[in-house]
C-alpha cells in the first residue's frame, strides 16, 4: 500500500493524533502521508530560522515516539528495517535569506536560477560532504541506505529534481525549465562514501543476502 490513500487509513489514528500533538506542542505541521517504504511515513512542519529548525526536528521526533507509545504501538528513524528495501530518511529544504530577512535564494539571472551566494553555499556543502555525512548520518546502517534507486543522497553531485544528488534543485515556479534535469546525470558522478576510517569496518559488516 505504498503512498495511497489504503496506507495512510492503515495508520490513521496514529497520523491524526501526531498532528494534534505537534500543534500542541507549538510546532506547525503541514503535511502526512504514507511512504514508500514498509509501513513508512512522512511528515513536513513549517520552515524555521536557523537554531529554530534543528530544535523542531528534535521535537518532532520527541512527539512522534511519545505519540506511538500512547497507542501501544513503536516509532523508529532507523534508516532501513531491511537491506533489501526502501528505507527512510530526514531530508531538509533550505533557504536563503539577506540581512533584511527577505528572501535571498534565487536569482532569475543566475545559473539554474540560483543567487551567487546560493551557488557558493552549494558548492561548500558538495566540497565538504565526505566530512557532513560523519555528523549526519553517523550510524553504520545509514550507508547501506545510502546507495543508488533508494532515494537517498547516494551521489555527491548537484541534481534538479534529483533524488539521489546530495543538493537537489526543486522548482520555484510553474515555469522552471524541467529540461535541465537533462544536465545532471548523476549515473555518472562519484557515489558517496562514509568518512574513510570507518569505511572498511563497515565494508565488513554490511549484511550479506544469500538466496
Amino acid at each position: 500500500m505504498p503512498t495511497s490513500l489504503a496506507g495512510f487509513r492503515a495508520q490513521a489514528t496514529f497520523c491524526e493524533t501526531l498532528m494534534a500533538a505537534l500543534r500542541a506542542g507549538g510546532l506547525k505541521p503541514d503535511t502526512i502521508m504514507r511512504e514508500y517504504g514498509h509501513d513508512q511515513y512522512e511528515i513536513t512542519v513549517a520552515p524555521a530560522l536557523g537554531l529554530r529548525a534543528a530544535d523542531q526536528a528534535a521535537m518532532l521526533r520527541a512527539t512522534t515516539r511519545s505519540t506511538a507509545n500512547r497507542l501501544d504501538d513503536k516509532a523508529t528513524f532507523t534508516p532501513l528495517q531491511d537491506p533489501n528495501h526502501v528505507g527512510n530518511g530526514v531530508h531538509v529544504h533550505m533557504s536563503l535569506r539577506d540581512e533584511k530577512g527577505e528572501p535571498a535564494t534565487y536569482d532569475p539571472e543566475g545559473p539554474r536560477g540560483m543567487a551567487r551566494h546560493t551557488g557558493a553555499f552549494i558548492a561548500g556543502i558538495l566540497k565538504y560532504a565526505d566530512a557532513i555525512v560523519a555528523m549526519t548520518a553517523p550510524s553504520l546502517v545509514s550507508y547501506t541506505r545510502l546507495t543508488p534507486h533508494r532515494w537517498s543522497a547516494s551521489f555527491n553531485n548537484l541534481g534538479a529534481q534529483d533524488r539521489e544528488a546530495t543538493v537537489r534543485l526543486c522548482p520555484t515556479s510553474p515555469t522552471y525549465p524541467e529540461s535541465i534535469a537533462a544536465q545532471f546525470n548523476s549515473s555518472t558522478a562519484p557515489a558517496m562514501r562514509p568518512p574513510r576510517r570507518i569505511w572498511p569496518w563497515l565494508r565488513s559488516s554490511m549484511p550479506v543476502r544469500r538466496e
